[in-house]
């Protein structure tokens, strides 16, 4: 009887054994605090360009067909003419239309107002 008893706790004290042994590796005693295959990457950091600030306008000359804005910084521009990484699409009595990337953006004057010059008349 006490054969039989013994042969049973051998088998069970050989699977504690190689249970233990397998509990005792190099990856059971990791740090549990680092996940596997932990890697560091760094990407590195892209700054967008900045978008120009569109211009003050200050003023808009139209005399017959010819139509100019004038900024805060004294640049008279014309249709078609750039400022400040715009295009100047429109002018118009009290408002200048610029023109970036596809996008318009549309200055009006703080103040409106309105000087007529006429020609004077030869007799």
């Amino acid at each position: 009887m006490f054969n039989r008893l013994r042969h049973p706790a051998l088998t069970l004290a050989s699977v504690l054994t190689a249970l233990i042994l397998g509990l005792c590796s190099a990856t059971a005693f990791a740090n549990p605090m680092q996940p596997d295959n932990y890697q560091i990457t760094v990407k590195p950091v892209v700054k967008a360009a900045p978008v120009p600030k569109a211009p003050e306008l200050t003023s808009i000359l139209i005399i017959g067909n010819i139509r100019t804005a004038i900024f805060s910084n004294g640049e008279e521009k014309k249709i078609g003419e750039t400022i400040a990484g715009y295009t100047v699409k429109t002018i118009e009595p009290t408002y200048v239309v610029l023109l970036r990337a596809g996008k318009e953006k549309t200055l009006a004057l703080s103040t409106a107002g309105e000087l007529v010059i006429q020609p004077a008349n030869e007799e």
